[in-house]
């Protein structure tokens, strides 16, 4: 019993430690999410608490996005650049998120919504990883898996299939957070 149990913890170790089955993000894909200078009314819940609520202005910088997270103020507390591979590169930060984990979810979870893609269609595979991308009834669901476990997702709804998303929503059911972008009216 022990061997099988240090068996799955090595296959387990293994799998979360492969990547996924990502390739470089569609500049089709992007403008069609992402317009140029687009501003997002940003929430972050946990359970049914909401933690954080603010705006986010996204741009698109050759092979990465560039973002501002504004208070409800205006105030910048957070700029930031992620390259393709996910890496954040932080331009300016408030003290306040010093040892604090909002800057590196917001960057994580933004490269998961607008940058990481399947290396196929609908889905690439890794091992146990999964990464796909469907359409579905209200628009699109990009999600990861390791095996059966959902790992997280990405919903982007939408009315207009060749429109941009009225909602996007980012789901890590493991934290039991949840991200949701609004496009800014003005």
């Amino acid at each position: 019993m022990k061997k099988l149990g240090l068996f799955l913890l090595i296959m387990l170790w293994a799998a979360v430690g492969c990547a996924l089955p990502a390739r470089p993000p569609e500049t089709a894909w992007q403008e069609q999410v992402v317009r140029p200078g687009e501003l997002w009314r940003l929430t972050i819940s946990q359970g049914e608490e909401q933690k954080f609520a603010g705006l986010l202005g996204t741009r698109f910088e050759n092979d990465g996005l560039h973002y501002v997270l504004l208070d409800g103020t205006g105030i910048t507390l957070l700029e930031a650049r992620l390259d393709a591979a996910g890496e954040r590169q932080t331009l300016r930060e408030l003290g306040v998120f010093e040892g604090h984990r909002l800057p590196d979810f917001l960057g994580t979870s933004l490269y998961r919504i607008f940058l990481l893609e399947p290396d196929g269609s609908p889905c690439g595979r890794n091992f146990l990883l999964r990464l796909c991308r469907r359409a579905t009834n209200e628009g699109e669901k990009k999600y990861a898996r390791l095996g059966l476990l959902p790992l997280w997702s990405v919903k982007y709804v939408s009315s207009d299939r060749d429109a941009a998303p009225e909602r996007i929503t980012f789901t890590n059911p493991w934290l039991g957070v949840t991200l949701q972008l609004v496009p800014d009216g003005g």
